[in-house]
């Protein structure tokens, strides 16, 4: 975050910085302007700390854990008079305590006015709805943290008339408002901004229902409001609470977080925690139909793990309401698959060529009637799906990126890409990829989803365009793994999309991401880009190990040839990639030797991830110019019409002209997935065969122990 020590204090401008994800560049937009809560409370006792008419405790009373106003003030004052605090531990206290204070204040305002609503100019608003107040421990670990990081200040919405009771200790993040860090220096504000960034990652991992984050950073005497969303974080300018107008700032702040909405807070009206049972009620939209459905769920199976993106989380549910509380004895029986995420979208949605609830139902339609059951090829169903819908100021508002930019993107003529909330129930369930238990299952996983993939191009006209690990799933039908597709927010309709037409866009998850989304390339985008991703999916799996008893840890990849395609900027893991698949010498030297030799049926891997390599990269059947990763000059035939299987390559004469691979295979296409295909057919049969024969085994073995 850029910091705008220049501006004038208090200034509705902010900055904005984006972050596209690791090993991506970072890059500075112009300013926007803060959002605003859009309320306001005047009241002089919270803005004039000096004036001890509005303690809320003349006999001192400090049951609630929090210290009397007398003594916030005088906390306070260390901070507010501008004298120098060398220690960052030395400003915990007295920031905590000016947060403390105006939630004494509105605590006190509420008791007055019996929660009745407060008149401001010709208009009266609510009263507050609830208290904000920093967790009692400074500078700890939260208990639900994934790794050893401290933070500073724990900020948390306190229902009114509740006691300090849930802030004392180390609040998880799962019930933080907002993270503050703290620096003693004005000019410390971008290593403040940064380490606000790696904590409220967790804020979205721990909280379900989290839309959008709040933070604080405090250096010195000057206090910046934070927001953060999908693609950018927003910083306001200082607010220096050495000033009379910088203290009036940061108090109208947190006065507006007592006042609003929930959903200005950034949380998700439409779900709700049941207490009572243990688990969650979410209501999921049905297209087509007024009122969106209930659902239940205590299970979350993904997590909105990263600061920015589509923030995708899944969870386990089912559409029966539980009758008694979810207990590990008592589990919720799940039966459906509940998808909400963020995703990139047309406002209108009748324009919106990429709604995936609208991709979904014409691959569900499509593969149900034109593929023969014989075919036996697993795809997501789905049961409901569309657009979140919430109440805001009591009316029905479409949940998306303009609710809370539209109007300060207007002023700065600078908008973030519009996303929409929308929310998919679907089936079977499934298990995430490292729940593979043998190579024979992890191959018949990859084929299944390739198999499926094909189908979807050739029967709907779809490409998934996102091929990773976390978008495949294993379901278990009969004890046999299968292989699922799922996640089709990056899919296009190929014919709409005229990919060919314009600088198609970069999809993907980095490891995964083909050579060619992952280059500043002008080359259409087809199914082999997809075909690309599943080769080094399978090449990512290979080298950590299949079982989990086996596994390489994630730190070892770094000393790896393959570490190389998830670490740097987009141009040296493109580079690295260019490099592992150039020609199959480079490609068994520096990937698939280095396959976890632990596996039991290494040997299968490496088979399949060879003749995948060929069939990709060296395909035969097609012209050298499709050959290889780096450009060179074009091949003609002299003496052959047709290619042969031959390794002999002597028929085909270089020309002068220069030529890319990649626009080559592009050209030839139909011919590459043919092979492809064909070689996955043949391994998908293999190693379901495989399975069955070793679950036989199993069997047999189960049926005799009684009787020894």
């Amino acid at each position: 975050m850029e910091a705008h020590l220049d501006s004038e204090p208090d200034s509705p401008k902010a900055t904005s910085t984006t972050a596209k994800g690791k090993g991506r560049k970072s890059a500075v937009k112009p300013l926007l302007r803060m959002p605003s809560l859009e309320v306001d409370w005047k009241s002089e006792s919270l803005l004039k700390f000096e004036d001890r008419a509005s303690r809320t405790d003349d006999n001192n009373d400090d049951s609630d854990g929090i210290l009397t106003p007398e003594a916030l003030i005088d906390n306070l004052r260390d901070w507010v008079t501008g004298d120098p605090l060398h220690l960052e531990k030395h400003m915990y206290h007295p920031v905590m305590s000016f947060i403390s204070y105006v939630a004494r204040c509105v605590q006190a305002n509420a008791d007055k006015s019996g929660g009745a609503c407060s008149q401001v100019g010709s208009s009266s608003i609510a009263g507050p709805r609830r208290l904000i107040r920093p967790a009692a421990i400074p500078d700890y670990k939260p208990r639900d943290s994934d790794d050893n990081t401290r933070i500073d200040i724990g900020i948390c919405a306190v229902e009114l008339g509740k006691s300090s009771a849930g802030e004392v200790g180390r609040v998880p993040y799962a019930k933080l408002l907002a993270i503050l860090e703290a620096k003693t220096k004005a000019t410390d504000n971008d290593a403040a901004a940064v380490q606000l960034l790696e904590y409220t990652r967790q804020l979205y991992q721990q909280q379900p229902d989290l839309r959008f984050a709040w933070g604080i950073t405090v250096c010195g005497c000057d206090v910046r409001v934070c927001h953060f969303g999908n693609d950018q974080a927003l910083s306001s300018c200082p607010m220096n609470v050495a000033t009379s107008k910088g203290r009036r700032a940061f108090t109208k702040l947190l006065v507006d977080w007592s006042l609003c909405e929930d959903s200005q807070l950034g949380h998700d009206t439409t779900m709700r925690h049941l207490p009572d049972l243990n688990c969650w009620q979410i209501d999921c939209p049905d297209d087509g139909k007024r009122r969106p459905q209930p659902f239940y769920f205590s299970k979350v199976i993904c997590r909105a793990d990263r600061l920015f993106g589509r923030h995708t989380r899944c969870f386990l549910a089912t559409d029966a309401k539980p009758t008694t509380a979810v207990t590990k004895s008592s589990p919720l029986e799940a039966k459906l698959v509940i998808k909400d995420a963020w995703a990139y979208a047309e406002r209108e949605p009748t324009k919106d060529l990429r709604d995936e609830v609208m991709l979904l139902r014409r691959v569900e339609q499509d593969l149900s009637t034109k593929i023969d059951a014989e075919a036996d090829i697993i795809f997501p169903q789905l049961e409901v799906g569309g657009r979140v819908q919430f109440k805001l100021n009591g009316k029905p508002t479409e949940d998306n990126t303009d609710v809370f930019y539209k109007k300060f993107a207007e002023e700065a003529k600078q908008a973030p890409p519009f996303r929409v909330h929308r929310r998919i129930v679907m089936s079977p369930i499934g298990e995430p990829l490292h729940m593979v238990e043998s190579a024979k299952e992890l191959v018949t996983v990859v084929c299944d989803v390739m198999r499926c993939h094909s189908a979807i191009v050739h029967h709907c006209g779809i490409l998934h365009r996102d091929i990773s690990q976390n978008n495949v799933l294993v379901v278990r039908r009969d004890g046999i793994a299968r292989g699922l597709l799922i996640d089709f927010d990056c899919a296009v309709d190929i014919n709409k999309e005229q990919l060919g037409n314009r600088r198609p866009e970069m999809t993907g998850t980095l490891p995964f991401m083909s050579i060619n989304n992952l280059s500043p390339s002008s080359v259409p985008r087809t199914a082999l880009d997809d075909w690309e991703s599943m080769l080094y999916l399978l090449c990512w799996k290979a080298t950590e190990g299949v079982i989990s008893a086996k596994r390489r840890v994630a730190e070892d990849f770094g000393a790896l040839p393959i570490g190389r395609w998830r670490n740097g900027d987009d141009e040296a893991i493109v580079n690295a990639k260019r490099a592992h698949m150039s020609n199959k010498e480079d490609f068994e030297d520096q990937i698939m030797d280095n396959f976890n030799d632990n596996e039991d049926d290494n040997d299968l891997l490496k088979r399949l991830a060879t003749r995948f390599y060929m069939a990709l990269f060296q395909n035969r059947k097609v012209s050298p110019d499709c050959h290889g990763t780096a450009k060179k000059a074009k091949y003609s035939t002299q003496t052959k019409d047709t290619v042969s299987d031959s390794d002999d390559d002597d028929f085909w004469t270089k020309s002068g002209e220069i030529v890319d691979p990649f626009v080559e295979r592009v050209n030839e296409k139909d011919v590459i997935l043919k092979t492809l295909l064909v070689l996955i057919d043949r391994y998908w049969k293999d190693s379901v065969a495989a399975q069955h024969a070793a679950k036989l085994v199993v069997d047999e073995q189960a049926n005799e122990s009684p009787a020894r």
